[in-house]
């Protein structure tokens, strides 16, 4: 009988301050756009021959295709398109532009290769920046610190000499793709 009494009792009290015996489902769930990374499978993007995210665009992002694993519970469209972060190339090969500036660097021929047309006519008036800046322009390209005038990386085979300088700030993400290296920023 006192049993009874106590889940009367409990009821009683619970309907005073309106706590509910069962919490409803989607008033807790997420949105599945912001669940968080452990959650989440996204698709690899397509990749070239060259090992570089194919869509990459000039502020690059590449768009990968998302969706939650399975089991997981979330609000909205269960497939949704999120912007990872690639190397945007265009038609300037590293190799190339080396060799350039190792052979015919003195004449400003690697800066007009790379699309800085004015520092190649001043470079071959110059005979190489007074020899000074045919040593900079190979160190540089070599760095991969020379790149293309239109913003872009060079080309670069898929296991060659690629430097991804990392960027820790309080944006950064790290991603991981097999064979991919993304910078994080």
């Amino acid at each position: 009988m006192k049993k009874i009494y106590l889940c009367v009792i409990l009821l009683v009290l619970l309907s005073l301050f309106h706590i509910p015996l069962v919490k409803s489902t989607t008033e807790s769930l997420p949105y599945c756009n912001q669940l968080f990374a452990t959650q989440v499978v996204c698709m690899d993007p397509n990749v070239t021959e060259y090992g570089e995210a194919e869509g990459c665009t000039k502020n690059r992002t590449v768009g990968v295709v998302c969706q939650p694993i399975e089991g997981v519970e979330c609000l909205g469209n269960r497939t949704w398109i999120e912007l990872r972060p690639c190397r945007y190339v265009t038609n300037k090969s590293f190799t190339v532009a080396l060799l350039l500036s190792i052979i015919l660097g003195m004449l400003g021929i690697d800066r007009c290769y790379n699309g800085y047309w004015g520092l190649g006519i001043a470079k071959f008036l110059t005979f190489g920046y007074f020899g000074i800046g045919y040593y900079v322009d190979i160190f540089f390209i070599l760095l991969q610190r020379l790149t293309p005038a239109d913003g872009s990386d060079y080309i670069i085979s898929k296991w060659g000499p690629r430097l991804v300088p990392y960027v820790f700030n309080n944006q950064t993400k790290l991603y991981y793709y097999s064979g991919i290296q993304y910078e994080g920023g």
